[in-house]
């Protein structure tokens, strides 16, 4: 499942408060004469918004793909159903928006007001209210119904449990897809270029495995293999160029989180870690998948611990760069998009490629609320090159002119 929220509302503002101080100086017996009630004129404002009777000025969308178990496929009812079903929905706060169904796949995006937010983002924000990193007073009466119902003592705080399983569930899915397509513009810009730099969001495999495949060295932050695992050292060599470096911003299918008694480290491991070659190089216990799922929970822990370091890195080698090549990425990400932003603007000379071809993407591009004030004039100064072809329908001579 992924989010994206299109606008934003405050949700706390208040009225102004009144500074008696302000209107000079008063005798201590005016207090006396003034009229019932004057005096709750000046207390402190109610909140104009809260979780109870916020009318939200902005819309959430949340999409949602589901796929067949293997050897299978959808049936041909899977669009009627869906459709059959939207009223059901649409009680609980999701309006059916678009629908794609087909054998091997079903896609569906929903509008929703800011009441309904996702399992994984609720888990998450319940886990940092406990914890008391991240305190959001409006889940505080949901907490504390979860820690009335497991304070029967027979069992604990499920959220974190809850929480592995979904990134568990993520793994299960994204480690069947292996077969690198479309990423060849990535290997012959290498060729050309010498040195290339890949930010990516997502957490599967198929980059490294392009470049696998390709025979192109790459440094991803992790060491040398030692004890069957490869630890986080935070080092991206570009010495030996050329070279090409892979930041994984969002984490990775294959990061992990050990635990050697008292102490944890950020690992990379080689296939699944329960197999039977992990087991007997003797690796520690390893947590859940080290990734980073949701929309506004995602931007919490972008500077903190393994997803900190590669956020500071990637930061530091995209100043060197003057042209960002774009593709496959929503501009959902307000963390992602305030950066790219603050790169484009820090000298004249920066330049953003987007590939994206789709109806109306013109359009929407445009729109996108990260940029569209700046757009026009982002395109008039060539800041922002609007190619019209998915990444893999370009070859190098579609985006040379631009390098």
């Amino acid at each position: 499942m992924s989010e994206s929220d299109e606008t934003g509302a405050p949700a706390t503002s208040c009225r102004r408060e009144q500074d008696l101080g302000s209107v000079g100086a008063r005798p201590p017996e005016a207090a006396a004469v003034l009229p019932p009630g004057a005096a709750a004129m000046f207390a402190k404002p109610a909140p104009l918004y809260t979780g109870h009777n916020v009318r939200p000025a902005h819309a959430l969308r949340y999409d949602w793909t589901g796929w067949p178990t293997a050897g299978t496929t959808l049936p041909v009812t899977i669009g009627d159903i869906a459709r059959a079903i939207a009223p059901a929905w649409e009680s609980d706060g999701l309006r059916l928006l678009e629908l794609r169904a087909k054998s091997d796949a079903v896609q569906i995006l929903f509008s929703v007001t800011p009441q309904v937010s996702p399992v994984f983002f609720c888990l998450i924000q319940a886990s940092q209210f406990e914890s008391g990193y991240h305190a959001n007073p409006l889940i505080a009466s949901s907490v504390a119904r979860l820690r009335e119902a497991f304070a029967d003592g027979e069992s604990d705080f499920p959220v974190e449990e809850a929480m592995e399983f979904i990134e568990g569930v993520v793994y299960e899915a994204l480690r069947r897809v292996s077969q690198p397509v479309g990423l060849d513009l990535i290997s012959e810009t290498i060729r050309h270029v010498g040195h290339v730099d890949i930010f990516t969001l997502n957490h599967d495999l198929l980059v490294e495995r392009h470049l696998a495949k390709n025979k192109i060295p790459y440094f991803d932050g992790f060491g040398v293999k030692e004890k069957g695992v490869y630890p986080f050292t935070g080092a991206w060599a570009a010495e030996s160029m050329p070279v090409c470096r892979l930041f994984k911003l969002h984490g990775s299918i294959d990061w992990r989180v050990e635990k050697r008694g008292d102490a944890y480290r950020h690992v990379k491991i080689d296939g699944d870690p329960s197999d039977a070659a992990n087991r007997s190089q003797g690796i520690g216990g390893l947590l859940s998948p080290n990734i980073l799922i949701g929309t506004a929970e995602k931007e919490l822990q972008y500077g903190t611990y393994v997803h900190g370091d590669v956020f500071r890195a990637a930061h530091d080698a995209l100043r060197d760069h003057r042209v960002l090549i774009c593709s496959g990425y929503g501009w959902g990400d307000n963390g992602i998009n305030s950066r790219i932003r603050e790169w484009l603007d820090a000298r004249p000379e920066n330049r953003l490629v987007i590939l994206h071809n789709e109806s109306e993407s013109r359009d929407k591009l445009r729109n996108k609320r990260c940029w569209c004030f700046e757009w026009p004039g982002y395109v008039k100064n060539r800041k922002i090159i609007h190619i019209q072809r998915w990444l893999g329908r370009c070859t190098f001579q579609c985006i040379e002119g631009f390098l």
